[in-house]
């Protein structure tokens, strides 16, 4: 991926995660200070510009990051699964854009419509109080979690989930493995000199061919593991 693109999508990345949080934290914030008044006129306003901050900055923030996190995790030696942290934090992601879509913002929308009501708000004080304190506590939950998220990019803790010599060692036994047992289907015969026959192409494999196999087998795996290090190790080098 070029080198400005992919600095862009980072640059992308981090508004996008700064506008979810501080949008989020400001609604939390105001609706502790001034979440609630005896003017009905004042509160609807209020609950009026918490759904304007919601529609203008919260969604669109989560959103970018989720998709400029895909991007960068597809297209990068990140991964998605390849790194404990960048794991933690696609859970808490997925997890901030389902607690903002079942709850909050549901809660949000029912506040405007009971504030913009005087009668309803008035006959319905006791509901509104609480819609409003649950929205509270699982609003700065969130943000926690946000922080939680942005620390976590930061820092960068708890490494890989496999050292990339196990990663390697597994993707090239599996390769191998499967390669020996597409093209070959042995069977050991007594009938003749000791050895065992494929069945597919008729073959027939003495246990000095056998052994022949087996090396040029691990050859190729180390010639491979080698080459893979040392790409590895260059794309290091680069950095992400």
């Amino acid at each position: 991926m070029n080198k400005n693109l992919r600095t862009f999508i980072k640059i992308l990345h981090l508004l996008f995660a700064c506008l979810w949080l501080g949008a989020s934290a400001s609604i939390v914030l105001l609706q502790c200070l001034r979440g609630w008044s005896e003017n009905s006129q004042e509160l609807a306003a209020l609950n009026l510009d918490f759904s304007i901050l919601d529609f203008a900055l919260i969604i669109p923030g989560a959103l970018g990051s989720l998709l400029t996190g895909f991007w960068i995790c597809k297209t990068t030696n990140w991964g998605f699964t390849r790194y404990r942290w960048v794991i933690a934090k696609w859970i808490g992601t997925l997890s901030g854009i389902l607690v903002g879509s079942a709850l909050l913002g549901p809660w949000q929308i029912q506040m405007v419509r009971l504030s913009s009501q005087p009668e309803d708000a008035l006959v319905n004080g006791y509901s509104y109080g609480l819609i409003r304190t649950l929205f509270t506590l699982v609003g700065s939950l969130q943000v926690l979690l946000l922080v939680f998220i942005v620390a976590v990019s930061v820092l960068k803790p708890w490494g890989k989930r496999l050292s990339r010599q196990k990663e390697v060692g597994t993707l090239e036994r599996r390769r191998y493995g499967d390669t020996l047992t597409d093209n070959t289907n042995l069977s050991f015969c007594t009938n003749q000199s000791p050895g065992w026959r494929d069945s597919r192409s008729g073959n027939f494999f003495t246990p000095r061919h056998l052994t022949h196999l087996v090396t040029e087998v691990s050859t190729n795996f180390y010639q491979s593991s080698s080459i893979i290090q040392v790409k590895v190790h260059e794309e290091n080098k680069k950095g992400v």
